[in-house]
């Protein structure tokens, strides 16, 4: 459903790409240990609450 709604409309295509880019598993944890501060991991890790984030803010 999402691939076909993504290739007739390109900024579809593009946000989708693009957050792809930015949700990849390396590029957070790069994140993460660069601006973590005194923060620290538990039962969530950084990279699952970064995913919880994104399917509450553009769904499923």
């Amino acid at each position: 459903m999402i691939s076909t709604i993504a290739q007739r409309l390109p900024l579809t295509d593009a946000t989708l790409r693009i957050l792809d880019y930015v949700f990849d598993h390396d590029f957070l944890a790069d994140v993460f240990s660069r601006y973590r501060g005194r923060s620290y991991q538990d039962v969530l890790t950084f990279l699952q609450r970064v995913h919880l984030l994104t399917d509450v803010l553009i769904g499923p």
